[in-house]
């Protein structure tokens, strides 16, 4: 068999399987029984409505064990209307496959599920287990990585020593990530008649002046390389029509990127002063929303990093730098609560979230010579 072949024609399946977010229970049924013919023990897991997870295992023998985790996330985002071609069909050109997904990581995704075909039809021994995860909603607020951290605890199943996700990351593997917080504020004013002003609080005018405020301070602390960035996503205010009436409310949320030197908490709080000092009137209500990602970083002498550094260089021809992603992922939740060392690393794929989309199909070849040879050379440590 061409186990590249095979890797290039199961992308092209799952890529024409739409999984937008919030809708990824036809490709998790699709994977569930392509684990079944594969012989792995699977999970398929309804986490909320048409969002579904699924875990397979490939259990080797013997005790003690190590336990490598693999996988990553189902869904993509919507596709882009900038698309010329059909987006769910997977196309090859000059080397590059486009496609929804393709980068963005059904390629990662394809060519992990297939070392893992190759290393079970050619019979190749180990002791520990392999756990393959497909996550729904990684595009929006990972209530797929939540459930698998509930689902964990839950059944005391066995903490994974380290994790890649195959998200399209080639020539540098991503060992930590900002995290992310999503800020509501609420700035309440008093009314008056519009003509008179001075008589009342503009709670538009508030917000006005703090979104300034913030936007001096974050951004300048994110330009001096000292803070994440940050973004106001929406602001809004009651409106039932024209009325000269000075607003009392208005609100809007706020997206804050977290490095590893900042905390929500310590936002809220640093946004509550800064509202007394630039504003000094009316008052503000501030709550944390959905998602939230708290930072991480894997540490750089983590033995399991360091020999897949090694293999891909000895393997492919290439030493992997290694980076600080400015955006979040799912192993953002993975490594705070449960303690798994995940790091990012898969086919190169260009041009994710928008129209255009693609992997480089010779990454993916690559790729898999790298993650087979490194399996191998993972669970021979516990013999070591």
């Amino acid at each position: 068999m061409d186990y590249f072949d095979f890797a290039i024609d199961l992308m092209k399946k799952i890529v024409s399987i739409p999984s937008n977010s919030q809708g990824e229970k036809d490709i998790a049924s699709f994977l569930d029984t392509l684990f079944h013919e594969m012989g792995l023990i699977t999970h398929l897991h309804q986490v909320r409505e048409n969002s579904y997870n699924v875990i397979a295992k490939l259990q080797g023998q013997g005790a003690p064990r190590r336990k490598l985790l693999l996988g990553g996330h189902m869904d993509t985002v919507k596709p882009d209307k900038g698309w010329a071609d059909n987006p769910l069909i997977a196309r090859e050109e000059e080397g590059r496959y486009y496609g929804l997904g393709c980068g963005d990581m059904k390629g990662g995704l394809a060519a992990q599920i297939t070392v893992l075909k190759k290393l079970l039809d050619e019979g190749v021994p180990f002791q520990g287990e392999i756990e393959m995860v497909c996550l729904c909603d990684e595009e929006r607020h990972s209530i797929g990585a939540i459930e698998y951290v509930n689902w964990t605890q839950e059944h005391q199943e066995q903490i994974a020593d380290f994790g890649i996700f195959a998200e399209p990351h080639y020539d540098h593997i991503v060992v930590g990530a900002t995290g992310k917080a999503l800020f509501r504020i609420e700035v309440i004013g008093s009314t008056c008649h519009g003509a008179t002003p001075e008589n009342g609080i503009n709670a538009v005018s508030c917000m006005a002046k703090l979104i300034q405020a913030v936007d001096e301070r974050y951004g300048s602390l994110y330009k001096q390389k000292r803070g994440a960035s940050h973004c106001v996503l929406q602001i809004e205010s009651p409106w039932e029509g024209y009325s000269l009436s000075v607003p009392d409310r208005c609100s809007c949320l706020l997206n804050k990127q977290l490095d590893s030197g900042e905390a929500a908490a310590d936002l809220m709080t640093d946004l509550m002063d800064l509202y007394q000092q630039t504003v000094g009137e009316g008052r503000i209500k501030i709550s944390r929303e959905i998602p939230y990602y708290p930072s991480y970083a894997v540490d750089l002498r983590n033995e399991d990093l360091e020999l897949l550094v090694q293999t891909a260089g000895r393997v492919g021809g290439f030493v992997p730098s290694l980076c600080i992603n400015q955006s979040v992922s799912d192993g953002n939740i993975l490594n705070k609560e449960l303690g798994i060392p995940v790091v990012l690393f898969g086919p190169q794929g260009v041009n994710f979230h928008k129209a255009g989309e693609y992997v480089v199909a010779e990454t993916i070849r690559n790729y898999m010579c790298i993650l087979e040879e490194y399996i191998k050379k993972f669970f021979k440590k516990e013999n070591s």
